[in-house]
C-alpha cells in the first residue's frame, strides 16, 4: 500500500515538473530576432519576439505570405540600408489575425524617399477585431501613389493605423484608394512634418461605412495643402464619422471645391478642428460645395472648430448649395481663443451661406477683437441661426439686411463691448 502511494507521489511530482518547465519563458525568448534578409518561411513569427529585418533595399511581391504571426501584440521592423522599395503586392497574403491585439510594422530608411506604389498593400488580409499599425519614420519624403492603399481586406471592427513622423514632405497623389475600399476604421497620425500635399482627387469618393471612423490627426506641421476636389464626394453612412484634427499647425491652405459634393446620413458627424494655427485661415469660395443629406436623414452634424488663430475669413459662397433639409441637421462653426491672445478678426463675406431648404446654422465665437458680417452674409430666407458671442470688442452688423428675414435668428451677447447695428434696428431703438 505504501509502495503504491510512493509511486503516485512520484508520478505527480513528475507531471508538476513537466508543467512548470513548459510554462517557463527564458529571457532569450523576448530578445528580437534579427535577419539581413526576408525569411522565405517563418513559422510562429512574432508570437512573443520582435523581428528586425535589416540591410533591406527591395521588398518583392508576397514577401510575407508564409508568415505565421501569432496572436500577441508584436512588432516587425523593416530597415532599409540606403533606401526601401516596395514592389506591387508586397504584402499580398499577409494575414493579420490578432483579436484585440496589434501588429506594428515599422518602415525606416534615413534620408531616403519612400514611395508607396500602386497595389503595395493589395491582398493584405486584416481580420476582425485586429489592428495593424504601420509606422513610417526617418524618411526625407513619402509619396502615396495611385491605388497605393487599395485592395486591403478589412474584417468587422478591424482597424488600420498609418503613423507617419519625422518626414520632411508627404504627398497623397490622386486616387490612392478605390471606392468602397476602406470597409473599417482608418487613422492617419502624422506629426513633425514640414509639408503635406493632398492632390486633387486624392481621397475622392471616400465611403465611410456605418459606425466607422476615418480620422486625420496632425501635430507640429508647417503647411497642409488641400487641393481642389481632394475629398470630392465624401460619403458618411449612418452613425459614421470623418475627423480632421490639427494641433500646432503653421499654415493651412484649402482650395475651392476641396470638400465638394459631400453627403451625410442619420447621426453622422463631419468634424474639422484646427487647434493653434500660426496664420490667418481663409476659407475660399465653394470650399464646401453641395453638402447634402441623404433621404430622410436626421441629426446630422457638421462641426468646424477653429481655436487660437491669427484671423478667420469666410469668402463668398464658402458654403454653397447647402441642403440640410430640416432643423435637426446643423452646421456649427465655433472659435475660442486665449484671453491674453484674442483672434483679431472674424469676417463673413456676402452670401457665405447659400441654401434652398431649411437647416440650422450655429455660430459660437469668443475672445475676438472684431466680428464682421457683410451684406447677406447670413442666409435668412431658409436657414435658422443661433449666434453666441462672448468677450468680443466689436460686432459689426451694420451691413446686415433684415428686410428679407423669414427664419428665426437668435443672437446672444455676453460681455460684448460694442455692437454696430443694422439700420432697421437703429430706427426702432430711436
Amino acid at each position: 500500500m505504501i509502495y503504491i502511494l510512493d509511486s503516485s507521489m512520484i508520478l505527480l511530482l513528475f507531471v508538476i515538473i513537466l508543467v512548470v518547465k513548459s510554462t517557463i519563458v527564458y529571457q532569450n525568448d523576448y530578445e528580437p530576432r534579427v535577419f539581413d534578409h526576408i525569411p522565405s518561411n517563418c513559422y510562429d513569427c512574432l508570437s512573443y519576439r520582435d523581428i528586425i529585418l535589416t540591410q533591406l533595399t527591395t521588398i518583392p511581391e508576397r514577401s510575407f505570405a508564409n508568415f505565421n504571426l501569432g496572436s500577441r501584440d508584436t512588432n516587425m521592423i523593416l530597415n532599409g540600408q540606403l533606401r526601401l522599395i516596395f514592389q506591387p503586392y508586397a504584402f499580398q497574403s499577409l494575414i493579420v489575425q490578432k483579436p484585440n491585439k496589434t501588429l506594428t510594422i515599422t518602415f525606416a530608411a534615413p534620408n531616403s524617399w519612400l514611395n508607396i506604389t500602386e497595389n503595395t498593400f493589395n491582398g493584405l488580409d486584416l481580420r476582425s477585431y485586429s489592428t495593424l499599425r504601420i509606422i513610417i519614420k526617418f524618411f526625407y519624403g513619402c509619396t502615396f501613389h495611385k491605388n497605393s492603399l487599395s485592395g486591403i481586406k478589412m474584417g468587422k471592427h478591424s482597424r488600420l493605423i498609418l503613423d507617419i513622423s519625422s518626414v520632411t514632405q508627404i504627398n497623397f497623389e490622386n486616387n490612392i484608394i478605390e471606392q468602397n475600399d476602406f470597409s473599417s476604421s482608418i487613422d492617419f497620425l502624422i506629426s513633425r512634418t514640414d509639408t503635406i500635399l493632398f492632390d486633387s482627387y486624392s481621397f475622392s469618393s471616400l465611403n465611410i461605412n456605418s459606425d466607422q471612423i476615418i480620422s486625420f490627426n496632425f501635430e507640429l506641421i508647417s503647411h497642409i495643402h488641400l487641393k481642389s476636389y481632394s475629398f470630392k464626394s465624401l460619403q458618411l453612412q449612418t452613425s459614421s464619422s470623418f475627423r480632421f484634427y490639427s494641433v500646432f499647425l503653421n499654415r493651412l491652405t484649402i482650395d475651392s471645391y476641396a470638400f465638394q459634393n459631400m453627403s451625410l446620413d442619420t447621426n453622422s458627424i463631419f468634424n474639422l478642428t484646427i487647434q493653434t494655427l500660426g496664420a490667418c485661415l481663409c476659407l475660399k469660395s465653394y470650399t464646401f460645395d453641395n453638402i447634402h443629406q441623404m433621404s430622410n436623414s436626421r441629426n446630422i452634424k457638421i462641426l468646424l472648430t477653429f481655436n487660437i488663430l491669427r484671423g478667420l475669413s469666410f469668402f463668398p459662397n464658402t458654403f454653397s448649395n447647402l441642403s440640410l433639409n430640416n432643423i435637426e441637421n446643423q452646421l456649427q462653426i465655433s472659435s475660442d481663443n486665449l484671453l491674453n491672445d484674442p483672434n483679431p478678426i472674424i469676417n463673413f463675406a456676402q452670401e457665405t451661406f447659400s441654401s434652398t431648404n431649411s437647416g440650422l446654422i450655429k455660430l459660437n465665437f469668443s475672445t475676438t477683437t472684431v466680428i464682421r458680417f457683410e451684406k447677406n452674409a447670413l442666409k435668412t430666407d431658409y436657414l435658422s441661426h443661433y449666434i453666441h458671442l462672448k468677450d468680443i470688442t466689436l460686432v459689426d452688423l451694420s451691413l446686415f439686411n433684415s428686410s428679407h428675414m423669414k427664419t428665426d435668428m437668435n443672437i446672444y451677447f455676453d460681455r460684448v463691448r460694442y455692437v454696430k447695428w443694422f439700420k432697421s434696428v437703429e430706427k426702432n431703438l430711436m
